[in-house]
C-alpha cells in the first residue's frame, strides 16, 4: 500500500525532492544548522530553510537547541526525529518466533519472544499476527505508529503466487496463497503500513552489510546454520537474485547441529530491513544505520 506522490518536474516535486535531501543529510549525518545543511547539501540557504520548516510540521525533523559556535547569531540546531516512525521485525524459526520494535533510528523499544508451537500455516498466521500486535502495544504504541513491518522466514518466498516454497520446517507454510494471508493480516485496516516478507538468510546479510561484520564489504555470502541451512548473497551491496538459486542448490534439509548461543539473536537482518522501508516511506531512501546489540558481527543461532 504505496502514497501517490507529487508528479515529476512540478515545484511539489521539487519541494518534495529538497525536503528529502536534507531529511537524508540529517539522518545521514547527524544534527547540523541550516548553514551546515545548505553547504553539505549544495541547497541555499532559503531552500533549506523552507524544507526544514515542511519537516518540522510533519514531526520528521525537531529543533535541540542553538550552536554557539562562530561570532554572530546563534544558529538553531536540528535533528531528525526517530519517532517519526516505527518499524516492525519479526524472525519465524521452527522453535521460536521473535519480534522487535525499534524507531528510525534503529533504537530497539520493545521485544518479544514466543514459542512456535504452531501445527499449521494458518495457526502461524495468526499467531504471528498476534505476537505483532502484543509487541506494538508493549512499546506503548498503537498499530498506525508502525510504518513498515518486514518479516524472515526459512524458504524462499514467492510474492506472486503468495507461497513459500522450500520451508519444510514450518508445518503448512508452504500451501499457496499462505504469503497474501500473512501480508494482511499485518497490514492494519486504513493503516498505510508497508509489509515485506523475504529470506531470513537474506534479511541476515542485508544487516551485516548495513552495520556488522561486512560492513564496507563489496560482496557478501552469509550462510546460516540451525534447524535448516541457508545462505544470503550481496554483490556491490544488493541482493543478488543468483543467491536463491545457490541457496537452493546447496539446501541439505534439517541440520543436527545448533550454533551460537542458546536463545540469542541478531536483529539487525529484519530490524535493519524494516528500518530501510520505513526511511524510504519518510525519505525515499534505503541508507540503514542500524547497530545490532552486542556490538559488531555477533555469532547468532539462527536454528529456532
Amino acid at each position: 500500500m504505496g502514497r501517490i506522490g507529487p508528479q515529476v518536474g512540478t515545484p511539489a516535486s521539487m519541494r518534495a525532492l529538497n525536503q528529502r535531501l536534507v531529511l537524508e543529510r540529517l539522518r545521514g549525518q547527524g544534527e547540523a544548522t541550516r548553514p551546515q545543511i545548505a553547504a553539505d547539501t549544495g541547497l541555499s540557504k532559503p531552500t533549506v530553510g523552507q524544507a526544514l520548516l515542511d519537516l518540522e510540521q510533519h514531526g520528521l525533523v525537531r529543533t535541540t537547541g542553538r550552536s554557539l559556535a562562530g561570532p554572530g547569531r546563534a544558529a538553531v540546531v536540528y535533528r531528525a526525529a526517530p519517532d517519526a516512525g516505527h518499524v516492525v521485525g519479526v524472525d519465524i524459526g521452527r522453535r521460536a518466533i521473535r519480534i522487535a520494535v525499534a524507531d528510525l533510528e534503529g533504537s530497539i523499544v520493545a521485544r518479544l519472544d514466543e514459542p512456535n508451537r504452531c501445527r499449521s500455516g494458518s495457526a502461524l498466521v495468526r499467531t504471528v499476527s498476534e505476537s505483532v500486535e502484543r509487541a506494538v502495544a508493549s512499546a506503548g504504541l498503537s498499530p498506525h505508529d508502525v510504518v513498515s513491518t518486514v518479516v524472515g522466514t526459512p524458504g524462499v518466498p514467492d510474492p506472486a503466487t503468495g507461497t513459500v516454497h522450500r520451508a519444510p520446517n514450518l508445518p503448512g507454510w508452504e500451501r499457496r496463497g499462505l504469503l497474501h494471508e500473512l501480508v494482511a493480516a499485518l497490514a492494519v485496516a486504513g493503516s498505510d503500513v508497508d509489509v515485506v516478507v523475504e529470506n531470513d538468510a537474506n534479511l541476515c546479510a542485508v544487516g551485516e552489510h548495513a552495520l556488522g561484520a561486512a560492513l564496507g564489504v563489496d560482496v557478501l555470502v552469509c550462510l546460516t546454520v540451525g534447524t535448516g541451512i541457508g545462505m544470503g548473497l550481496l554483490v556491490d551491496g544488493r541482493r543478488s537474485w543468483r543467491g536463491s538459486w545457490v541457496r537452493t542448490r546447496c539446501w541439505q534439509g534439517p541440520s543436527r547441529r545448533r550454533w551460537g548461543r542458546p536463545g540469542s539473536w541478531c536483529s539487525t537482518g529484519e530490524a535493519c530491513a524494516a528500518r530501510r522501508v520505513g526511511l524510504r516511506r519518510t525519505t525515499g531512501h534505503s541508507t540503514a544505520i542500524y547497530t545490532p546489540p552486542g556490538g559488531r558481527g555477533t555469532q547468532n543461532d539462527r536454528s529456532p
